[in-house]
């Protein structure tokens, strides 16, 4: 008899299964036996598995038409010879002393049938079920008492090792879909109510693999029906071998619930019999498990994400109820169990801003209670004098702050608020903050903490700043507004520096020696006006850049800066010709004139990216490190771009549109101001000329966020569409004809995937700006970029090549494709050969029909946008 039976199922996953059965054949511990099931594999998985087979005679192939992993399985526990038995995935490896550590423990502990070790995700100790083994803490292996530690639960049979002789007539239930790991293993748990852990070895999972859960799994019965049966039929074995359902097994059928975690929905195909049946078995399976156990937070996750209540909530068949408690507390309740304490949850503050005479707010608060109750409410004492203002209820669709629904139940709320309260200059004002909760008339006023979330104008540690010889601090609870003096803003600041003396936070003495400098230094700086202006960090040619060379020709008293990292190209070349007023991005320079910026004036719109003090933690420098954003756009706003675009991350003071379009677009889909949306147009498009215009087709393909290494390239339809056109004979021959050089510029995600295009019949441009090709190039092929406007405006010829459906639109369209489109959309690449060959036989001229639509999409053909844009600026 060997000592061990690895049996690893294959289907398909010749890419990595090399790499797979290195890792077992290269175990310090030999004794073994390796059976590999072929599983119908239509790959050259099977050759690779012969090859292997003739090297290593511990390796033993079979086959079998394709029925599944938990057939496979079944078949190689069939052939096992092994004292114990393992499942690797052919997709995953074992670290190399996984079979030395486990066979030591199993000799220590020879009652024990399984032993378990972590999962790791061929990085770090990162699988969520890895706590139990108290990876950083404590070194030792241990055998674990499930009946004591129910909460050791262990899911996956592949990270574990068993006890060939505890399987007897066990196997894995072919039909299952979901859940054949966790059955099969717990239920050998179940005779010994034992496992060790070894955690000095290692299963590597890789995550992105066909075994993680797609949302189209979601949309399909299986998910709901074939996971609640088998949980199900789990409980009744439980409690035919134990006459109860032990807590280990609550938790592990906790953890599968999980899984409906992130079904916003059930399946609207669904009749109302398969919904009815569907809550029937919920509700009867979550009858067997302690409400202890739905809301365990190593089971379910952390409290914040409101699963673990959604649970007990159902469990107590959709009970729900606002009462007080026994300590006076709003609870929002089901059966005995508090879901929320209203009070005990904090009104966060994103924006905090002193501008033209009032005070700007922009928070949330959040819960399990509907929105339609609640309300907030700022009192305003000045002179003794007591306001009440009622916030704005904001909501923000389609970002994390939209109401979260669980199995199609509205179950997180998100308060959104804005406050507008004007501010006297003269005199002390204080603003304190009210929750108020009225059901039917019953109305309850609640006095919640505040707090602030990252990029507000103040946190913890910074809880006060300057704005327009006025002081905002946080004290107590509240807002007080005050006038500037020396004395008061030294008082606060000492408090600030005591704060992080006493907790010291990373950077906290960068952070206190930038604080001490902007309270000297202001008295000096004070009165000087500063505009920074910025692109990207790494790159210029847009908004931002022309309109600093606009700016930098004004003669009106204002200090203008460009900042930019060193290391781009362009650097130097605006060294040369603006000297000091060029800064080093996040340099000490770059940092003072920050902090005492009037305007900061950007194309790019992330915070992070724009503040030189991000290297530090902003925390610790708000207030001196929060001037006002004016965004100018990088790109017209034809997509959703909610994903990021919020403005309770992002305060602007400006979007740049260039249409009526976008304009309109902007105004409805985003909670910004409407005066802030302003119509002006690019400053770039100034400087877009066809002077120097080449007979050049440029390639300009945007990028694919799904493409995270080499593999993911090689094997997507991105690369295959992209390398082909690249490669075309055609289009080479014709260019060539006609005198046409073809230009790739490659997205900058792409870079570091450049030496995988053959580009050999093309040139690669990654020089020159977008700027200039966009002026110099005759035809451009793109399939979604954002520059395809700047070409249009133009009036040159543009095709579109949209293949498929592989772009990850970060949402809706917002701008009808009939009204924003300025050439044809190609799908098929001959098609796309034939409409660019066309082109060159014409000269790469654009047809009326989309010249037409060029001058109805742009409001301003005029070269002034800097001008206007700039303007506009002064006067804001």
């Amino acid at each position: 008899m060997v000592k061990f039976s690895v049996i690893i199922p294959v289907y398909n996953s010749s890419k990595y299964l090399k790499e797979c059965l290195d890792s077992v054949i290269s175990q310090t511990y030999k004794d073994m036996e390796i059976i590999c099931i072929n599983d119908g594999s239509a790959d050259n998985s099977l050759s690779v598995l012969k090859e292997y087979e003739e090297k290593d005679n511990r390796i033993k192939v079979y086959s079998q038409e394709n029925k599944g992993v938990g057939s496979a399985r079944n078949y190689g526990m069939e052939l096992a010879k092994g004292e114990y038995i393992t499942f690797l995935d052919s997709d995953d490896k074992l670290s190399s002393n996984a079979l030395k550590s486990v066979n030591k423990f199993f000799e220590n502990n020879e009652a024990l049938d399984v032993v378990a070790i972590p999962i790791l995700f061929f990085s770090e100790y990162n699988h969520e079920l890895n706590y139990k083994f108290n990876l950083k803490e404590d070194s030792r292996n241990r055998l674990m008492d499930l009946n004591k530690n129910y909460e050791s639960i262990q899911s996956s049979v592949s990270s574990s090792f068993i006890k060939a002789d505890s399987i007897g007539d066990l196997r894995f239930n072919e039909e299952l879909s979901y859940n054949e790991d966790l059955i099969f293993i717990n239920k050998l748990l179940l005779k010994t109510k034992k496992i060790g852990l070894v955690k000095d070895a290692a299963y590597f999972f890789r995550r992105a693999n066909d075994k993680s859960l797609t949302n189209t799994a979601k949309d399909k019965k299986e998910f709901y029906v074939y996971r609640l049966k088998c949980l199900r039929e789990f409980i009744d074995y439980a409690l035919e071998k134990d006459g109860v359902v032990p807590k280990f097994i609550q938790c592990i059928i906790t953890y599968s619930l999980k899984s409906f975690e992130g079904v916003k929905d059930l399946p609207r195909n669904w009749s109302n019999e398969e919904t009815d049946e569907f809550w029937e078995s919920l509700y009867d399976i979550l009858d067997y498990i302690e409400e202890d156990i739905l809301t365990h937070p190593q089971i379910i996750g952390s409290k914040i994400d409101y699963f673990g209540d959604f649970l007990v909530y159902l469990k107590n068949r959709k009970d729900f109820r606002i009462e007080k408690d026994e300590e006076n507390y709003t609870c929002l309740k089901t059966g005995n169990y508090t879901i929320n304490r209203l009070e005990k949850h904090r009104i966060f503050f994103d924006i905090i801003e002193l501008k033209d005479g009032f005070l700007n707010l922009c928070g949330n608060y959040v819960s399990s209670c509907k929105k339609d109750v609640l309300s907030i409410e700022a009192i305003k004492v000045h002179n003794s004098k007591k306001e009440r203002f009622i916030g704005k209820y904001v909501e923000y669709p389609k970002t994390p702050r939209e109401t979260r629904r669980l199995l199609g139940i509205d179950w997180r709320f998100d308060y959104g608020f804005e406050f507008k309260i004007p501010i006297d200059k003269k005199g002390e004002t204080k603003i304190n903050f009210h929750m108020i909760l009225d059901e039917d008339g019953n109305k309850v006023v609640m006095k919640n903490n505040i707090t602030f979330r990252k990029f507000a104008e103040i946190s913890r540690f910074s809880h006060y700043y300057i704005r327009n010889s006025q002081i905002l601090a946080a004290v107590n609870n509240s807002f007080l507004i005050m006038p500037y003096s020396a004395k008061k803003a030294l008082r606060y600041e000492l408090t600030s520096i005591k704060s992080m003396l006493i907790t010291r936070p990373k950077y906290w003495a960068k952070s206190i020696s930038y604080r001490l400098l902007y309270l000297l230094s202001r008295p000096i700086m004070k009165n000087k006006k500063i505009y920074l202006f910025m692109d990207r960090r790494d790159n210029t040619g847009d908004n931002g850049e022309h309109l600093f060379r606009y700016a930098a020709n004004q003669n009106d008293g204002i200090s203008k800066y460009f900042a930019l990292e060193k290391d781009c190209n362009e650097f130097k070349k605006l060294k040369k010709e603006y000297g000091s007023k060029i800064l080093n991005f996040g340099s000490f320079k770059h940092k003072f004139i920050y902090m005492f910026a009037e305007k900061v004036i950007s194309s790019q719109g992330y915070k992070n990216h724009l503040n030189p003090f991000a290297d530090l933690n902003l925390k610790l420098v708000q207030g001196i490190s929060s001037p006002p954003i004016y965004f100018l756009q990088h790109g017209v706003g034809k997509y959703d771009m909610r994903s990021w675009l919020r403005k309770y991350d992002i305060n602007f003071s400006l979007i740049l549109t260039v249409s009526d379009l976008d304009q309109e677009a902007f105004v409805k889909t985003y909670n910004y101001d409407e005066e802030i949306i302003q119509e002006l147009g690019f400053p770039r498009f100034d400087n877009l000329t066809n002077e120097n215009l080449k007979k050049e087709i440029v390639i300009i393909p945007t990028w694919r966020k799904a493409i995270k290494n080499e593999e993911d390239l090689l094997s997507s339809e991105y690369f295959m569409r992209w390398n082909n056109l690249l490669n075309d004979e055609r289009l080479i021959e014709s260019a060539n004809e006609k005198g046409y050089k073809i230009v790739f510029k490659p997205h900058p995600n792409s870079m570091r995937f450049l030496h995988l295009f053959n580009t050999d019949n093309v040139e690669v441009d990654t020089y020159r700006r977008f700027h200039d090709i966009l002026c110099e190039s005759a035809l451009m092929i793109t399939d979604y970029s954002s520059v395809n406007f700047d070409f249009a405006y133009l009036k040159k010829p543009i095709i579109y090549y949209q293949y498929g459906s592989d772009y990850h639109f970060e949402g809706d369209a917002l701008i009808d494709d009939d009204k924003s489109t300025f050439g044809a959309i190609e799908k098929d690449e001959e098609e796309l050969i034939d409409k660019t060959i066309e082109y060159i036989e014409n000269d790469c001229k654009m047809e009326e029909e989309y010249i037409d639509k060029v001058d109805k999409f742009f409001k301003y053909t005029d070269k002034n946008n800097c001008k206007r844009v700039y303007d506009w600026i002064l006067k804001h």
